[in-house]
């Protein structure tokens, strides 16, 4: 199979994923605006974090897979494995804004969720980049030198988010700001594999 045709497939699935996300946000005549909107801050926050996650998943899917010449049967299954975690996104943003605000153990457990589904994405994109790296399905040769600390800073996410989901067993509200800073420090990358 082709890197495109597996990107295109990812995209559709992205696509619909920071769609649907957009579902859980109402408003309804009658009542004031903005007391709606301080009353689903949690909701809110779930949406723009999620939405901030799949368009960096998109965003470094398309850097990855800009630098791969072939895929194999690894790639594929990981990134139907990373697809599953983004898919499960939705459920968990709206556990978060259902629960954030309300009982102590339920916006714990919303945070745990949210957390399981980030850890997800991130072992599989660091394992897709590692396994491409390590069978030469690169366009360019990669050194091991160069190949490891592409997997090790790209990586980085796969040990950041258990410590954001440990936070949130003390401040879920912190846990979710904490999500959101990953997301920035992503957004910031420039590519996962060497230049």
């Amino acid at each position: 199979m082709s890197p495109s045709r597996l990107e295109a497939f990812s995209d559709g699935v992205l696509a619909v994923v920071i769609t649907i996300l957009v579902l859980e946000l109402h408003v309804e005549p009658g009542t004031g605006l903005a007391a709606q909107l301080a009353e689903q801050w949690p909701v809110l926050l779930a949406y723009l974090v999620s939405f901030a996650v799949v368009g960096v998943i998109w965003i470094q899917h398309h850097a990855l897979f800009r630098l791969v010449a072939s895929v194999d049967r690894v790639v594929l299954v990981w990134n139907l494995i990373l697809l599953l975690a983004v898919s499960l996104l939705p459920f968990a943003a709206k556990g978060v804004g259902a629960f954030l605000d309300g009982d102590p153990s339920d916006a714990r457990l919303a945070i745990a969720l949210y957390g399981i589904s980030m850890e997800a994405m991130a072992i599989a994109f660091t394992v897709i980049l590692w396994h491409v790296l390590r069978a030469g399905l690169g366009k360019e040769p990669t050194s091991r030198a160069d190949a490891r600390r592409s997997v090790l800073r790209f990586g980085a996410g796969t040990l950041v988010y258990p410590v954001v989901i440990a936070i949130g067993f003390w401040s879920p509200v912190a846990a979710m700001v904490g999500f959101g800073l990953v997301v920035c420090l992503y957004l910031a990358e420039r590519t996962p594999a060497p230049n």
